[in-house]
Parts: C-alpha cells; structure tokens; sequence
C-alpha cells in the first residue's frame, strides 16, 4: 500500500476529492450497498455515485468515472473493458473487487494499472480505508496478497510465465474440449496434455475449472 499524496490548496473534506465514482456489479443490491457505503462513511455526496448492474462497457463509459469499482471476473473481455473505459475516460482509476481473488488475478488486474485489489469477503470498514486510500491518489492491495507477493519475492520463486503449449491447452480446457480433442489438435498424446493442464494451473494456482474458467475470461481467453 503506498501513502495518499498530499493535496495542497484543496478544501478539507473527510477524504481527496474523489470525482465520479462509479460501482459496477451483476448484482443491483451490492452495488446499491456499496453506493450507500461510500455515500454514509466517505461524505461522498450521493450525486457523484453511479450504479451499474450489470456490467456494461457502454454504460460504465456514460456513466463518465473518475474512480470505477468492479469485480475484475464479471467483465467479457477484461483488457478490452479497460482499454475501451480509459480511452473514454483518461485518468479514470480501477478498483477491482473480486468475489474469486487469487495471486494470479490480483497480479494480473495490478499489471493492467488497477489502483487497488480487493476481496469481497472484506469487512466493510476495511474497504471503506481501501477507497479512501485510492481517493486520495494512493494504491491498496489487501494485506493477504501483499503477504503472499513479499514471499514470493523472498524466495525468487515467482509464478513462471506458461509456455505455448500449455497457455494453448488451458485455452483449449477453458472452451469445453476434452483431453483427446486437445491432444489430436496438438499431435499430443492424452497424457502429455494432461500433464500440460496440470503444471499450466499449479502455476497460476487454479483448482477447479471454474476458476480456469474466470481467468480465462479475465485474460480474454474465450473470446
């Protein structure tokens, strides 16, 4: 987490000056929650907030946000959704709130420039400092990825990149093909394929397939 910067000259309100904010979720009573949060503990006034639910580009990017809060597993196409809302909003800062947070996801959404990353199991007061922090022109990654990061880094053993033939092969997985389907396309045998899905999600720490699946969707795999 790195300090807020300092805004002379500015009026002294409980937090920075947060612009727009815009709170994007499939789920209308979270995100009306959230909206109140803000609204009640920030003295954000209720005018600057805007509710969208479900995602849509469109309609996040008319919405105009300076600070954009969502959960980075519900979008199509997340580098396209970020890429389309900055070139319409420059300076806009994201805010991922995911309901499946992962090493992988966090470094990912970080990588992309998102200013925080956030579970949703995180208690509200928690989150209410996490938005302030980013009001305030910080960045805030929850304490449980920054304690995983640190020890990663301490032991030089960051997560290595996939190779193509296993990067290919969770692709394959993502979109319904079964192991032989995947070795035929390849010239592989089913057990190399196998052994290709296995290392490819013991490197990004996905145990089940429909967490390949969400990182599929959040790296632009499926579509």
């Amino acid at each position: 987490m790195t300090s807020p910067k300092d805004r002379p000259g500015s009026p002294e309100p409980v937090v920075g000056s947060p612009g727009h904010i815009v709170v994007a979720d499939e789920n209308p009573v979270l995100v009306s929650s959230i909206a109140g949060l803000l609204t009640d503990r920030l003295s954000v006034d209720p005018e600057e907030i805007a509710e969208v639910a479900p995602i849509r580009t469109r309609t996040v990017i008319d919405a105009n946000p300076n600070l954009l809060i969502l959960d980075p597993l519900l979008t199509e196409s997340l580098p396209r959704f970020v890429d389309a809302v900055r070139q319409a909003t420059p300076g806009v800062s994201f805010v991922a709130y995911a309901s499946r947070p992962t090493l992988e996801l966090a470094r990912y959404c970080l990588e992309m420039g998102f200013r925080a990353f956030l579970p949703k199991t995180m208690a509200p007061t928690s989150f209410v400092s996490a938005i302030r922090v980013v009001m305030d022109g910080g960045t805030f990654i929850h304490k449980s990825f920054v304690r995983q990061m640190r020890d990663i880094d301490m032991n030089d053993t960051a997560a290595p990149a996939l190779s193509e033939r296993e990067e290919t092969t969770l692709r394959m997985v993502a979109l319904g093909y079964s192991n032989r389907e995947i070795a035929a396309h390849l010239a592989l045998s089913a057990k190399t394929v196998d052994t290709h899905r296995a290392r490819a999600m013991r490197k990004l720490d996905i145990n089940a397939k429909p967490d390949l699946v969400r990182v599929a969707c959040a790296r632009g795999w499926l579509f």
